[in-house]
This record gives structure tokens, sequence and C-alpha cells, in this order.
């Protein structure tokens, strides 16, 4: 079953944060895993915070980054989703960030897990809340595919 996932979700596979376990569910092989390319951006992104805050040291990051380049994600690209994430971004209110993984979730039409709690409530009633999973509920996702 193909899954979306965003940085959001990724970073919980290298860091124990609430809902880890939960994430780690995405990493069976029933699941392959898909993301726009802008979630390797974002993913450095919340690397390089854990740094500033001194919650990371720069070693372990670099061991997290090459970790999740192996992971076997498959990467589309931006290009392609940015008609459809802008058109999505304009009906919804959300970032155009946020909407790239929804525009890759409705092209491949399939779910997109998240742990961005904003984007989550900002979709719940819109007629894409069957696309995004909240990652707490991804085992019910998953029994379900």
């Amino acid at each position: 079953m193909n899954v979306v996932v965003d940085a959001s979700v990724a970073i919980k596979w290298f860091l124990p944060e609430e809902h880890s376990a939960e994430a780690e569910l995405l990493l069976a092989p029933a699941c392959e895993l898909i993301a726009p390319e802008l979630t390797i951006a974002e993913f450095g992104n919340i690397v390089w915070k854990k740094i500033r805050c001194g919650n990371l040291r720069d070693s372990e990051a670099t061991a997290i980054i090459d970790s999740f380049l192996r992971l076997g994600i498959e990467f589309q690209s931006n290009v392609d989703l940015l008609h459809a994430a802008v058109e999505v971004a304009i009906e919804t209110g959300q970032s155009a960030y946020d909407c790239t993984y929804l525009a890759l979730a409705i092209a491949k039409d399939c779910r997109f897990v998240t742990a961005d709690r904003k984007f989550f409530l900002g979709l719940r009633n819109t007629r894409f809340r069957n696309y995004i999973v909240w990652i707490e509920n991804i085992s019910a996702t998953i029994r379900t595919s």
C-alpha cells in the first residue's frame, strides 16, 4: 500500500517523540513510502532545529540524515505537484508546502500520514479529509487497507 509521509512523521523514526511507535508501523514491508522531494529539505530543517536546541549532536545528525536517505522512500518531483498543491492551498487556506503532500496523496490515490496537528485539523472539514490520517490513527488505516 502506498503511503505519503511528511517530515513530521519521518523524524519519529530516528528520535523518541510522541507517536514514534505509531510511526514505526509505517516501516512495515506492506507500506510503500512516498513523499515529495520537499520532504528532504524539511527533514534537514527539523534536524537542524534539534541541533540548535541542544537535543542532537552534529555527529548524530549526520547519521540520522544518512539513515533517512537510505530508507527507500520514493521521492516525487515537486515540479510535478506544484499546480495541484497551489490549487489545494487556495481551496483550503493551508500552505502550499503542506498541500504538496496532499497533492501527492491525491495523485497517487492513497493516504497521507502526518504528525502536523495544525495541518491535520485544518483539513478536517474539507473534501480532502479522507486523504489525510493523523499519526495516532495509523494502525487502523493499515489494518483496513
